[in-house]
């Protein structure tokens, strides 16, 4: 038997719903934080715990709210599927929308996907799935004939792609879809029941089964037509939880036995399992800062919710909420929030993690490849295009600096408000008066006071420095990357990179933000 030590966590936040909490939560901003009751309605509160007001949607609501930018404001729309057969969409006021709702035929209980033009997607149970402008028209439908309670996603290919009830996934381009009755332009067959929702790498797809499996699939349509399994790792029982990807790739699901699994995503082996003691069918989310105190998030049916460590499973609290946690959880800021079966709305504090990364200067959180509801308010992963806000500490006087995130105005005095006037130079053989930083290359630059400056944009997760025989400015990513990686690539001199604080430094690591000169062997390309 599990015994559990309950760490005396107390929520700074509750509140009494009338309904269930089965879907989830999901945060936009400080003032935008909405919250699915079923037979209750959707909650909007803000960061102080402040109702705004309450949005009225009819029957039981077992999916997480999606949120959509309107294109040409500063506002948004919500959508939300019930069990009563309608497709709800209400703007940032909550007023319905024109024309909305729109009568399904069917239950709902699948979030809906959006995609950047603003077209919703969504299957239900009498196995119809059906893309919707933000007017309610009709733009394409297809009948896969059994239910659909799998969220969809898009790829970085734009293909459509979900699970019906019966474990087959259906691809759709939508850059060559049109109108009307359409079909698929693969499928691929499991013959393993599903009710989670897929998490998606680039071209790999992840999927948890009721026989309880993870199956991993590549979907590479440029190169391979059809879908290939990868492969099937087996765990102690059906699952209902949908898999979340961390930024290390691995996987994270729970069963119905209560077992955590941590999964390379490489191999398909077992990193580590951990037993809860009562069935998982929340959804978990992860705190992740690059640092050893990183933490994964998870309830279950007795109504703990466990923080367990990303390296080998370990809890580091455990609390107890009187009442089942099956609604995926959200972890935004040192902040966990979750819903109960009695209509418990709670946020716990936990900024252990915050605090182990501003031990070394660098606060910001990492975003999980895909988190599945965490911070995917579109619910279809399409995080590259999600903002993070990195907080960098720079010296008085010269420092080697780079860009950090991908960003609208990367003018030096705009990214660096207190920098001299004129006093940012790159290197290329002899130094050149520079006015806005490109990613990958490395400036020296005069701060007229020292202190921490705040960058928010794009995460830069991937980036090719060429280079070129001798020595070199360059920059990296917006997370920390090994040295090694450079020096594997064959084309760095041994010992030949240094950073800047004040004297030259042999780093371990390339931080983000930060300059650094390397000395390379012959002209060549280095990819990050």
């Amino acid at each position: 038997a599990v015994v559990n030590i309950y760490l005396q966590i107390a929520p700074f936040f509750e509140y009494q719903a009338a309904g269930p909490i089965e879907g989830g939560i999901t945060k936009l901003d400080d003032n935008s934080i909405y919250v699915t009751a079923s037979g209750d309605g959707v909650y909007r509160f803000n960061e102080d715990g402040d109702m705004q007001y309450k949005l009225q949607v009819n029957g039981d609501v077992k999916s997480v709210t999606t949120i959509v930018p309107v294109q040409g404001s500063s506002g948004h729309n919500v959508y939300i599927g019930s069990t009563d057969y309608n497709l709800y969409s209400f703007n940032d006021a909550g007023v319905p929308n024109d024309n909305w709702p729109r009568s399904l035929g069917s239950q709902a209980t699948a979030s809906v996907a959006a995609d950047g033009d603003g077209n919703v997607y969504i299957g239900t149970h009498n196995g119809i799935f059906q893309a919707v402008s933000p007017e309610n028209q009709t733009l394409w439908s297809d009948i896969v004939g059994d239910p659909v309670y799998c969220s969809a996603a898009i790829t970085m290919h734009n293909d459509l792609v979900f699970v019906d009830s019966e474990g087959t996934f259906y691809f759709y381009d939508l850059d060559i879809i049109s109108g009307g009755s359409v079909d698929p332009v693969a499928e691929f067959a499991m013959g393993s029941g599903v009710v989670s929702s897929i998490a998606v790498d680039e071209i790999y797809l992840y999927i948890t089964t009721l026989s309880g499996t993870l199956v991993k699939l590549e979907y590479d349509p440029i190169f391979i037509s059809d879908p290939d399994l990868q492969w099937v790792f087996t765990a102690d029982t059906e699952i209902t939880s949908s898999p979340i990807i961390g930024s290390n790739h691995e996987i994270y699901f729970g069963t119905n036995n209560g077992t955590m699994y941590s999964i390379d995503s490489e191999t398909g082996n077992m990193i580590w399992s951990y037993d809860t003691g009562a069935p998982v069918n929340s959804t978990g989310a992860l705190a992740e800062y690059g640092t050893d105190m990183d933490r994964l998030y998870i309830g279950n049916d007795d109504g703990d919710v466990y923080a367990l460590s990303l390296s080998d499973g370990t809890p580091t609290w455990i609390y107890n909420s009187g009442s089942s946690v099956v609604s995926s959880l959200l972890y935004d800021s040192g902040v966990v929030y979750f819903g109960t079966v009695e209509g418990g709305i709670l946020r716990v504090a936990d900024t252990e993690p915050m605090m182990a990364a501003a031990q070394r200067d660098d606060v910001r959180e990492i975003t999980p490849i895909w988190s599945t509801f965490q911070g995917n308010n579109l619910r279809t992963g399409m995080q590259e295009s999600a903002e993070i806000s990195l907080n960098i500490n720079y010296y008085f006087g010269w420092n080697m600096v780079g860009l950090p995130v991908l960003v609208d105005d990367a003018h030096y005095q705009t990214l660096f408000p207190e920098a001299a006037s004129g006093s940012l130079y790159s290197y290329g053989g002899s130094y050149n008066a520079e006015t806005d930083l490109v990613p990958g290359t490395g400036y020296w630059l005069r701060l007229i006071t020292g202190g921490v400056v705040e960058f928010t944009g794009s995460s830069i997760d991937e980036l090719t420095v060429s280079v070129t025989e001798g020595w070199n400015l360059i920059s990296g990513l917006s997370t920390p990357v090994d040295v090694d990686m450079l020096y594997n690539s064959g084309l760095v001199v041994t010992g030949g990179i240094y950073g800047y604080d004040g004297s030259y430094v042999s780093p371990d690591v390339i931080n983000p933000g930060m300059g650094y000169w390397l000395r390379a062997i012959q002209d060549g390309e280095i990819t990050l």
